[in-house]
């Protein structure tokens, strides 16, 4: 019931942004009657990556694991990586 309670709130219900996105949560503050709920903000850093991957994918027909494959003979890091590229 939580969890439908927050989407009917407008909340985003995820773990964690998608690639290319950066999650802002709410500013609302209890007991002030405003609330504000939590959305997806555009994250500059990696939305040019995302546009590429999207065109591989798109115009070329690439597969996922080509993709990964692309980003790292880029050295394009991913988001969370316990090593490097």
């Amino acid at each position: 019931m939580g969890k439908v309670n927050r989407i009917s709130l407008g909340n985003i219900l995820l773990s964690e942004a998608p690639y290319g996105y950066t999650y802002v949560p709410n500013t609302g503050k209890r007991g002030t009657g405003e609330y504000c709920v939590g959305h997806l903000e555009i994250n500059e850093s990696e939305v040019d990556h995302l546009r590429d991957m999207f065109k591989w994918v798109a115009d070329e027909g690439l597969t996922l694991r080509a993709v990964v494959r692309r980003l790292q003979e880029q050295k394009i890091p991913p988001r969370k990586s316990k090593r490097g590229v």
